[in-house]
């Protein structure tokens, strides 16, 4: 699993083909938008969400969760918490949000923060790597 620590208003991109943009956190309620190829399901708590279709035959989905939750999309299962005593920096601030990543082989995610790329992070399973941004 690849955990990073992510601000409200970056994207994440898994792979080539998903793109997951954190709009917003209030509170324990995290709003995160899905943008992703025709081909990947997204999974919540079993059932199969509706995507809204974009041009260029994008899938787009807008998901608020509560709380520590966890998705499926295509292959990658998606965990969304928020920080703890584990990063202190955060515990009291609303811009931060731990993702983490498990795929069936290895693992190929970019950030993008203010309009800034960062490099690609490569994880091999089932080995652990940890970014705070």
């Amino acid at each position: 699993m690849l955990v990073m620590t992510c601000r409200v208003g970056g994207s994440l991109r898994i792979g080539e083909d998903i793109r997951m943009a954190l709009q917003g956190r209030i509170g324990s309620r995290v709003t995160i938008e899905l943008q992703l190829t025709a081909r990947d399901p997204v999974y919540l708590d079993g059932a199969c969400l509706q995507p809204s279709v974009l041009p260029g035959d994008v899938h787009s989905h807008l998901i608020s969760l509560a709380g520590m939750r966890r998705f499926t999309v295509g292959a990658f299962e998606v965990g969304v918490w928020l920080p703890d005593v584990d990063v202190p920096e955060t515990t009291t601030c609303d811009d931060f949000i731990h993702i983490g990543v498990t795929g069936p082989g290895p693992l190929r995610v970019g950030y993008q923060q203010d309009r800034a790329e960062l490099p690609w992070v490569y994880c091999l399973p089932p080995a652990t790597a940890r970014l705070v941004h």
